[in-house]
């Protein structure tokens, strides 16, 4: 995690133009001990720039903290609401879309 957080400050401008990588420059600054720092980034990348991030949360999650996990959970939710079950169904009547039969 040094390793990566250095590199993501080589380039810092471009690092905090890109959500996903802010996101993942948080990690690195979290994992390193600096939590106060990563928990802007985090916000950032999630709230400002809504940031959805995806395998990070499998791959990383000793990284991520919970409250982190929660704000990711609360974009998902608001991003991809889930859907409203049908409450009613139209009846449909027998042998409505069957051809007529001649009288």
């Amino acid at each position: 995690m040094p390793e990566a957080k250095a590199l993501y400050e080589k380039d810092l401008a471009r690092t905090e133009g890109d959500p996903g990588m802010l996101f993942r420059y948080a990690i690195a600054l979290n994992a390193t001990g600096a939590e106060g720092p990563a928990q802007v980034k985090f916000e950032t990348a999630i709230r400002e720039k809504q940031y959805l991030p995806s395998t990070e949360l499998q791959n990383l999650k000793q990284y991520i903290p919970k409250k982190v996990l929660q704000m990711a959970y609360d974009l998902m939710d608001e991003t991809h609401p889930k859907l409203k079950a049908n409450q009613t169904c139209p009846a449909a009547s027998p042998n409505q879309n069957s051809p007529k039969s001649a009288p």
